[in-house]
Order: C-alpha cells, then sequence, then structure tokens
C-alpha cells in the first residue's frame, strides 16, 4: 500500500517536474493468530505474544464485524466464535 501510494506521488511529481524524496518504507504492522488462545503482535514496534495478543486479535475480529452487521448480530457472531476458544482446551 505504501509503495502504490509513493508511486503515485511520483508520477504527478515527474509529470509537474518537481523532486520526489527517496522512498522510505512504512514500518509493517501485524497481528497473527497461531492456534487456540495463541497469536503474535507487532503494532509499530510494540511487540507481544500469548493469550494478551489473542484477545487483540479477537477485538479486531469483532470490530470488522461490526463493519458489516448490525451491533446484535455481529457481537453474537463473535461470542459464539469466542467461546468456542475458550471452551476448547
Amino acid at each position: 500500500m505504501s509503495q502504490g501510494a509513493y508511486v503515485g506521488r511520483h508520477i504527478i511529481a515527474d509529470l509537474q517536474k518537481e523532486r520526489v524524496p527517496s522512498y522510505t518504507p512504512a514500518y509493517p504492522k501485524f497481528l497473527i493468530p497461531l492456534g487456540q488462545k495463541y497469536a503474535l503482535a507487532d503494532l509499530g514496534g510494540i511487540k507481544f505474544a500469548g493469550s494478551a495478543a489473542w484477545l487483540l486479535k479477537r477485538l479486531a475480529s469483532l470490530r470488522y464485524l461490526l463493519k458489516l452487521v448490525p451491533l446484535g448480530m455481529a457481537v453474537q457472531m463473535w461470542w459464539s466464535t469466542t467461546r468456542i476458544y475458550l471452551k476448547n482446551d
């Protein structure tokens, strides 16, 4: 994504005969589930793993669902899958 934005600015600057600063890549952020109640997270320099990262991943899933369906349905869908993970030991 950051490369595409840079290329777009570079093309416009070339057409306008302007100078563009060199490319500096954005720091990649990630949140990766690795199985039952375990995940890795790197959020721009803040790194953690384990259950806390897993919970953050579950909250990110809820946030995504809230963009797709109404609140009640999103929470119900999210809680049903979260409950399965919590019971499955």
